[in-house]
């Protein structure tokens, strides 16, 4: 939360952020992702690789991180030995 925020600066806070030159960007990066998607529907905003809508076709997911990407269906194996064992064929 303290990213969705953007309050990462607050001493109280960094214990569980840390103070890394890496977390200032990211914070403000996903606080502007919240943003955009609270006033448009759409999580794409300045700063932000493209994110496409999910699709079960798809399975483009948002990585988010110091160097956020798009990964296609990540956690593949996981993922489809849980639909196996809830959706046995």
């Amino acid at each position: 939360m303290p990213f969705v925020f953007d309050n990462v600066s607050d001493p109280l806070v960094q214990p569980l952020t840390g103070s890394a030159p890496d977390v200032f960007p990211l914070a403000e990066q996903v606080s502007g992702t919240w943003t955009a998607f609270a006033a448009t529907g759409s999580p794409n905003s300045k700063g932000f690789p493209q994110w496409p809508a999910y699709s079960a076709a798809g399975r483009n997911v948002m990585t988010i991180n110091s160097t956020s990407e798009v990964v296609k269906d990540p956690a593949r194996q996981s993922r489809e030995v849980i639909e196996n064992i809830l959706f046995p064929a």
